[in-house]
């Protein structure tokens, strides 16, 4: 399960159009700056980058994958 205050950073980089989202190491460094507990986990969580992707996407299109 991805924490929710991850999930809430990626979205907010995500829309915020930063930087490209498969940029992990980039996104972490964003990341660092608005959540250290966020950045924190996708630094210790790197093969779920790509699930906590998926679970930002399916947020940000209306639905509520976890």
């Amino acid at each position: 399960m991805i924490p929710e205050n991850v999930i809430e950073v990626l979205v907010n980089i995500q829309q915020s159009g930063a930087i490209n989202m498969r940029d992990r190491l980039g996104v972490i460094e964003i990341a660092d700056v608005m959540d250290e507990g966020a950045a924190d986990w996708l630094r210790d969580n790197q093969r779920l980058y790509g699930e906590a992707l998926n679970v930002m996407g399916a947020r940000v299109s209306g639905g509520n994958e976890e």
